[in-house]
Formats: structure tokens, sequence, C-alpha cells
């Protein structure tokens, strides 16, 4: 059994602990992350984490998607690597972490999850030359509210200016991007898995007419699609995690357009299938699905994601075909 195995493994059991009747954020789960060190897992083994463990990252990643978990591990765990790349203190607790690619001060909102509840707000800001600046943003800053999953924001309107505090230039700004970008679609494989084994286990149970609706093959369709759609975003992540390292944007790009268009797909299809008990608070599909359609949008949505591979792939010179074959497209 691999490393990453073994981080999934564990993993699984402590999130599938969680209590479903939890809205926001959980603290109970957020002290057994802290107890395993999932939130150290990238950072250095002097710091308590396990190196650059790209792939371990990702195997926590999904079962905290699969089991809806109310913690900003995704973001807490891309913001101590930066951190500490950047040379910069790492408070212990729960951070958000958010890219902002606008000038200070342009009339753009800017949307942070989790800021409410963070311990350190630590934002990346990226220009239009690509250049990086790593920072935190003092407590307090914007409007708060929560997201349609249920999680808590907070809200910059635009023309706010970022006034970081111990900003610093950060080389590793692409990866960190990636990194962050990467581990969300890792989440949300595993918010599809869950949403594909609520619609095959109501699709068994549910009789019309007098049999199961799985019998139906417009509802075997929508099953196939879901687990296609799902099957698709594992192999996107997988091929990420991959080439993360090498080419962070690229498999940033591959892994999060394909999960965000994925999601809707996912959502649509599940939701059609289990009919109006599907939006029901007391059924566990929509504390999935209402993720999914959050997450899509967060660390790049699919638009922007394709619009990066549509430059890449279209630059001068290059042979699409070729780079397809030997596996570089």
């Amino acid at each position: 059994m691999s490393q990453a195995e073994i981080f999934k493994d564990t993993a699984e059991k402590i999130f599938a602990a969680c209590d479903p009747n939890v809205t926001g954020f959980d603290s109970a789960m957020w002290s057994a992350v802290e107890e395993s060190g999932f939130d150290r897992v990238l950072m250095p083994e002097d710091d308590g984490g396990a190196g650059d463990a790209f792939a371990e990252a990702v195997a926590v990643a999904m079962p905290l998607g699969r089991h809806s978990v109310g913690v900003p591990l995704v973001e807490t765990m891309v913001a101590n690597w930066s951190l500490s790349r950047a040379k910069l203190k790492v408070e212990d607790g729960p951070k958000a972490f958010v890219v902002v690619e606008t000038p200070f001060g342009a009339p753009r909102d800017v949307v942070i999850p989790w800021a409410p509840t963070a311990q350190q707000i630590v934002v990346l800001h990226r220009d239009a030359a690509g250049q990086a600046r790593l920072g935190t943003l003092p407590k307090g800053a914007g409007s708060d509210g929560t997201s349609l999953a249920g999680e808590p924001l907070t809200l910059l309107s635009g023309g706010s200016e970022l006034k970081l505090a111990s900003a610093v230039p950060f080389a590793e700004g692409d990866l960190a991007f990636a990194l962050a970008a990467l581990l969300k679609s890792a989440a949300m494989a595993g918010g599809m898995a869950t949403a594909l084994d609520l619609s095959v286990e109501y699709a068994n149970s549910r009789k019309q007419f007098g049999r199961r609706i799985a019998a139906f093959q417009a509802v075997q369709h929508m099953v196939v699609s879901i687990a296609s759609e799902k099957s698709a975003v594992d192999a996107a992540v997988e091929f990420g995690t991959n080439q993360i390292s090498e080419r962070p944007l690229w498999a940033a790009a591959l892994a999060k357009s394909r999960a965000s268009e994925a999601a809707g797909q996912v959502c649509a299809n599940a939701h059609q299938l289990h009919g109006a008990i599907g939006f029901t608070r007391e059924y566990a599909l929509h504390r999935v699905t209402r993720r999914l359609w959050s997450w899509r949008d967060e660390f790049g949505s699919e638009a922007y994601w394709q619009q990066k591979i549509g430059e890449a792939v279209l630059q001068p010179g290059r042979d699409v075909w070729t780079g397809i074959v030997e596996g570089v497209l």
C-alpha cells in the first residue's frame, strides 16, 4: 500500500464520522484534522509535514468532498505550504486562501471562502505579467455571508483595496494556484462519488408503476451519465496529480475545467433522478450538490481554465496533434 493510499484510508475513517447536521464550520471535525496532521501535510518534515506530498494531499481531499466535511482543509493545506515556502509565519488553526488576479482597487468583487472562521487569510496576488506576491489580509475586511454550500465567506466589494500585511514576492505563485485548483478538483471528485452512490441506491429502491425505477432506460441513462462524468474527473485529477510538479498550470487547467464542467451535469442528473426528495433538507443529496455548485467557481471556473487551455494549445508553432500523441497535451 502506497503512502497516498494510507492517507486516503485514514482520511476516510476520520471524515466518515462527521456530523451531517452541522452547518458551516465543523469545529469538532477541525480538531480531528489538526490531531491527524492533515492540515500540515504539505509542510516540511521539520514542521510536522511530509514535504511536497501532493499525491497525499489529493488523497485526503477526495474523502473530504465525499463526506461533505465543513472545514477549510484544502485552503489550509495550500495556505500553510505557501506561507512556509515564502518564509512567512504559519499560525495554527484553519486558514482561508484566495487568488486575486486583478490590480489592487479594480472594480471586481473578491469572494474569500472561510474567511470569517480563519485564523489567517492568505492572499496570492498575481498580476497580468504572471508575477506574484503573497501576504495576509487583516480580519474584519469586507462583509461576511455564506456560500450556496452554507460555508462562511467574506465579500470584498469591487474597488476595495487589498491592504496585505507582510506581502512578499512569491516565485511559486503558479504552483500554489495550481495546487489549490487541483485539490478542489479532488474534493469535487469525492462529492461526485457520493452523488453517484446516492443515485444508484435510490434508483434500486424506488418503485414506480410496479417496478424499480432502475429498470427504466431514461433513469439508466442518467446514472450512466453521472458515472461517466465522475470517471472523467477522476482521470483528470490523476493526470493533474502526476503533472503538478512539472507543469502546474496545465495540470490545474485540465483537472479543474473538467471537474467544474462535470459538476453541472452530475448535479442536474442526480436531482432529476431523485425528483422532489432530492431537494429536501432531510435527504443527503443536497449536502454534496450544493457544494459542487459552489466549488465549481472556486480557484477558477471551467470557462477560466478552458480559456487557459486554449491559449496554451494555440500558441504559435505548437503542433497540437503531436502533443496529443506524445501525451504532452
